[in-house]
């Protein structure tokens, strides 16, 4: 139950922000963090005149990715479940770029960062996990293999979304 709090939490900050782009919000980025400013709604007369204004701001998917920035323990999981079906109703592969969380929609993709060595890779989320209490995803044995995670086991990453790529 909470997954599902956290997505609708998520999806109506994502619209919120989103609408005030669309009636003539102006988000900027500076160094003390993410402004906005709403001065300018007053003059948001018609629909039709919306546009998004986007001086010297961060675009919506940046802004989304910043948003949607998440840090924990990631594990992986490979050689018992191969084969298995998942959650998400397809064969677990050990060998795909796949993983599995509790906080994120299925077939959405994500980037995972192994903050200990830096590496990086996308993975595409296709079963519900992890259930060891204080992880943030489980990826396959593939994706831990490429980003140093398999020897130890364990490591913290940091998970953005994968907006396009």
């Amino acid at each position: 139950m909470k997954g599902k709090t956290f997505a609708y939490f998520s999806v109506a900050l994502f619209l919120a922000f989103m609408a005030g782009f669309f009636i003539g919000a102006k988000i900027e980025h500076g160094q003390a963090g993410i402004r906005a400013d709403f001065s300018q709604l007053q003059y948001a007369q018609e629909i039709s005149d919306m546009r998004v204004r986007l001086d010297d701001a961060l675009t919506a998917a940046q802004l989304y990715r910043q948003m949607m920035t998440f840090t924990g323990v990631a594990s992986w999981y490979g050689d018992r479940e191969h084969g298995r079906i998942t959650a998400n109703n397809e064969r677990f592969s050990k060998f795909a770029m796949t993983a599995a969380s509790k906080l994120f929609p299925f077939n959405t993709r994500w980037r995972v960062r192994n903050l200990e060595n830096g590496q990086e890779i996308i993975v595409r989320i296709n079963d519900d996990g992890p259930n060891v209490r204080g992880r943030v995803i489980d990826l396959s044995q593939a994706a831990a293999r490429l980003i140093g995670l398999e020897t130890p086991g364990t490591a913290r990453v940091l998970l953005t979304p994968a907006l396009g790529e």
